[in-house]
C-alpha cells in the first residue's frame, strides 16, 4: 500500500477520531488507527468497542489495501511535521515507512485484519437527514442535564426523537430535566444516545447530518466524518409527565442579570452545600447564600411578578439551565417550594423548559 497525503488534512483526520482511540485498550490492537486506502482517498478509523470514527480525506493512492498503524506515535508526529507538507505512506509488511521533505520514519504497523468490525446499523435500520444546526441546538439545551452516575445509565443518554420536520431532546439526571423542541408523538422512534458521544456529534461542520439508527446502534454522518455508537438499553422516563398541568407563581427576570447574581453568590454558596434561597416580595427578587462560619451575602433584582414565593434551589443546577436558555427574559414559573419548577423563555420562538427539584431547608 502506497499514498500522498496532505499533511493538514491526514492532521485534522487523527484529531477527529482520537475520541474513539482508548488510553487503556481492552484489546491492543484498539490502541491503532485503522487506515484504508482506496481510489483517490482514505478512510481513518477509531474504535473502542463502543464509539467508533471514520474520517475520509483526499489522497493519492497508488496502490490500495489497509492497515493499523499506532494511535500514539502517528498522531503526535504528523502533528509536528511541517504544516501542509505532502506526505508520503508506504506499507510494506510489518513495517509503514513515513516519509516527508524533512525526513523519514519508520513504524511498526499491525495487520488490518485484526482490527475488529467497526459498528454498523443493521438491515432493519432507518436514516433521516436533519439539519445541522437543528441537531446541535438539541444537543447544546440538554447535554449538561445528563447524569454522570455510572449507576443510572439510561439517565446518561440524551433521548432522542428526529423526524425531518422536527427533532425532540430530553436530558435528566433526576434532579432537573431539559427539554428541547416541541412534543413528538409517543409512537414515533426514539433512541438514547450517550451524551458524551453526542458532544462530538455537536462538533460535526456540514449543513446536514444523517441519522441512521437501529434498535442497538446509531450513526451520525456528514460529509466526511461518520460518528457510531451503540445506544444505551432501557426505557426512558416518561418526561413530559414530570411537567406541572399549572402554577401558582411566575416571575419574569432579565436572565442576564440573573446568572450575574447567581454567580457572586454562589462563591458562598459553593462553600457548603451550592444552595441558594430565593425570596419574592413587591417585584423584587432576593438571592442569598448563608454559610455558617464562613459568612452569607444577597443580590437584588427587580423582577415581574404578581406573588411573593420563597424556594431555594442548587444554584449550580440553576445556572446551567440559564446558560442555555437563548433568550433576553426568562420566566421562573412554580409552586409549593418542594414541587418542580420551571424555567422558560419568555422572548423567541425557541421551545426549551428546563425543569428543576428545589431543594427543601429550614426556614
Amino acid at each position: 500500500m502506497k499514498l500522498t497525503i496532505s499533511q493538514s488534512d491526514l492532521a485534522h483526520a487523527l484529531t477527529a477520531i482520537r475520541p474513539a482511540i482508548s488510553g487503556r485498550p481492552s484489546h491492543p490492537i484498539l490502541a491503532n488507527v485503522l487506515l484504508t486506502a482506496g481510489p483517490g482517498s482514505a478512510t481513518l478509523s477509531g474504535f473502542d468497542l463502543s464509539l467508533g470514527i471514520s474520517v475520509t480525506i483526499a489522497a493519492e493512492c497508488t496502490s490500495t489495501g489497509r492497515v493499523a498503524l499506532p494511535y500514539s506515535l502517528l498522531a503526535p508526529l504528523v502533528t509536528k511535521l511541517p504544516a501542509d507538507a505532502a506526505l508520503t505512506l508506504q506499507v510494506k509488511g510489518t513495517k509503514a515507512v513515513l516519509t516527508s521533505a524533512s525526513g523519514s520514519y519508520n513504524l511498526a504497523c499491525a495487520t488490518a485484519d485484526d482490527y475488529p468490525d467497526l459498528l454498523t446499523p443493521g438491515a432493519t435500520a432507518t436514516a433521516v437527514v436533519l439539519p445541522a444546526i437543528e441537531l446541535q441546538a438539541a444537543i447544546a439545551a440538554t447535554q449538561h442535564a445528563a447524569s454522570r452516575d455510572e449507576s443510572k445509565a439510561i439517565l446518561q443518554g440524551i433521548n432522542l426523537c428526529a423526524t425531518a420536520e422536527a427533532i425532540e431532546a430530553a436530558a435528566t439526571d433526576g434532579h432537573r430535566l431539559s427539554i428541547y423542541g416541541p412534543a413528538r408523538a409517543a409512537d414515533l422512534p426514539r433512541v438514547t444516545v450517550p451524551a458524551a458521544v453526542l458532544r462530538h456529534v455537536a462538533g460535526l461542520t456540514s449543513d446536514t447530518i444523517t441519522l441512521t439508527r437501529d434498535a442497538s446502534v446509531v450513526r451520525f454522518s456528514d460529509d466526511t466524518i461518520t460518528i457510531t455508537t451503540r445506544t444505551i438499553d432501557g426505557t426512558y422516563p416518561d418526561y413530559r409527565k414530570l411537567l406541572p398541568g399549572s402554577f401558582e407563581h411566575h416571575v419574569t427576570i432579565d436572565r442576564r442579570g440573573l446568572i450575574a447574581a447567581l454567580e457572586r453568590v454562589a462563591v458562598l454558596a459553593d462553600q457548603h452545600n451550592s444552595v441558594v434561597k430565593l425570596t419574592i416580595r413587591d417585584a423584587q427578587l432576593t438571592i442569598r447564600a448563608e454559610i455558617q462560619d464562613v459568612g452569607s451575602g444577597a443580590e437584588t433584582l427587580a423582577v415581574e411578578s404578581a406573588t411573593d414565593a420563597d424556594v431555594a434551589f442548587n444554584v449550580r443546577y440553576l445556572l446551567d439551565g440559564l446558560k442555555v436558555l437563548p433568550t433576553t427574559q426568562v420566566m421562573l414559573s412554580m409552586n409549593a417550594p418542594t414541587t418542580p419548577a420551571i424555567l422558560q423563555p419568555v422572548d423567541g420562538d425557541t421551545l426549551q423548559t428546563y425543569l428543576i427539584m428545589p431543594v427543601q431547608v429550614k426556614a
